[in-house]
């Protein structure tokens, strides 16, 4: 009997091995953060450039969401490991990848074309991700009329980028859809060096002011310690941009200001 649409996560080998390296059916993911030195026998791997904790809370959330995402919009490539896994994982449609970057992900590549995802898997490069108008002719171009069913914004981990991204795309995600912001609290870490610019947690801010207005959207929002996890509601929406400080109270407004000026460096 074959795989339905529900069970096709929980049908997937999945397993830990040594030295982090993680095990989706017939692949394998080396997954390290850092400035580690992966051991000689693993540099052939697509590398997975995140802690173990937040590819297994992925895994965690991805084996519940219903139904199966099924278009996938990513922003940042960087190695191109995540983009792997995630068409290994849930073998979507589409998966549209896009990084700032210039030079193309060769591991990506080489794992799409060995696994047969070249026509799943659209990266586009050298595209900064406030480019709002290159944001909406990629989505339309590889995903025309249809809606992605999960955003994953682990680009530039800046407030002005992250913000621009969010406004342009999350009117385009399908109803009750998920919007991902990894390290949200980038800038923020005590160990970490001074920030440059505000930090994006100033986004996550703005959406807790929203989550009282029915016509924003946000329906609910989960934040740990490495994502923040926003689903949109279960009605319709336009899919045109939207401007973040027109989702809350006007009042509010003046919140957000002083929580920019507090994030700022």
């Amino acid at each position: 009997m074959g795989e339905t649409e529900d069970d096709l996560l929980a049908e997937r080998r999945v397993r830990w091995a040594e030295n982090d390296v993680l095990h989706v059916d017939d692949a394998a993911f080396h997954v390290r953060f850092g400035g580690e030195i992966p051991p000689r026998e693993l540099l052939s791997l697509p590398h997975v450039t995140k802690p173990r904790r937040m590819v297994e809370a992925y895994l965690d959330l991805l084996a519940r969401l219903r139904p199966r995402p099924r278009r996938i919009v990513e922003l940042g490539i960087y190695e191109g490991g995540s983009t792997a896994l995630l068409a290994h994982l849930l073998r979507p449609d589409r998966i549209v990848a896009v990084d700032l970057a210039a030079d193309r992900a060769d591991a990506l590549d080489r794992f799409s074309a060995d696994h047969g995802y070249d026509d799943v898997v659209r990266a586009h490069y050298g595209v900064d991700q406030a480019d709002r108008p290159a944001l909406e002719r990629i989505l339309d171009e590889d995903l025309g009329d249809a809606a992605p069913d999960l955003i994953i914004d682990d680009a530039s981990h800046l407030l002005a980028e992250t913000r621009a991204s969010f406004e342009v795309l999350f009117p385009r995600l399908a109803p009750g859809g998920h919007y991902i912001i990894e390290d949200w609290a980038w800038g923020l870490y005590l160990f970490a060096r001074p920030p440059t610019s505000p930090s994006p947690a100033v986004v996550l801010f703005e959406m807790l002011l929203a989550l009282p207005y029915q016509h924003t959207h946000v329906a609910e929002m989960t934040v740990t310690m490495d994502l923040a996890i926003i689903r949109k509601a279960d009605e319709p929406c336009s899919p045109d941009p939207i401007r973040m400080d027109d989702a809350y109270a006007p009042y509010a407004r003046r919140m957000v200001e002083a929580a920019e000026a507090a994030a700022a460096p």
